[in-house]
C-alpha cells in the first residue's frame, strides 16, 4: 500500500518528499490500529504505545526519505529507490517495533515471603 500511494502521490504533487511522507503517514496509521486490534493491546497501553510507535516510524521515515533521495538524485527512478530502500528498512523497523512498541510490559519481581522464626 505504501508503495503505490508514493507513486499515486508523486505523480499528483511532483515532490518525492511530500509522497514519501503522506503515504508513510496513512500507511503507519492503519498499521498501527492493525497492529492492536490483531495482537489484542490492552487499551490502557495505547499511549505508551503511540509513542513508541512514532518515535520507531519517524526515525524509518526520516532514513526512508534520505535513502529515496540520494538513490533518485543519483538518478535511480523512483519505483526502483522506494523498493530498495524500503526492503532494507523492513528489518530494522520489524526489530524495533518488536522491543519498543509492542513489547510485553516488565513483569514486576514476586517478593518471597518473610521467614518466620521462633522466639
Amino acid at each position: 500500500m505504501d508503495y503505490v500511494l508514493v507513486l499515486i502521490l508523486n505523480s499528483l504533487t511532483g515532490s518525492v518528499l511530500y509522497a514519501v511522507v503522506g503515504a508513510r503517514v496513512v500507511s503507519c496509521t492503519l498499521g498501527f490500529l492493525l497492529n492492536r486490534r490483531l495482537f489484542r493491546a490492552a487499551p490502557e497501553t495505547f499511549w505508551r504505545s503511540v509513542g513508541g510507535y512514532a518515535a520507531v516510524q519517524g526515525g524509518v521515515a526520516a532514513t526512508s526519505c534520505a535513502g529515496i533521495a540520494v538513490l533518485t538524485g543519483t538518478g535511480a527512478p523512483l519505483w526502483l529507490a522506494k523498493v530498495l530502500v524500503d526492503s532494507t528498512l523492513f528489518i530494522v523497523n520489524y526489530l524495533a517495533q518488536s522491543r519498543l512498541v509492542y513489547r510485553a510490559p516488565a513483569e514486576q519481581p514476586v517478593l518471597a515471603p518473610a521467614l518466620v522464626t521462633a522466639a
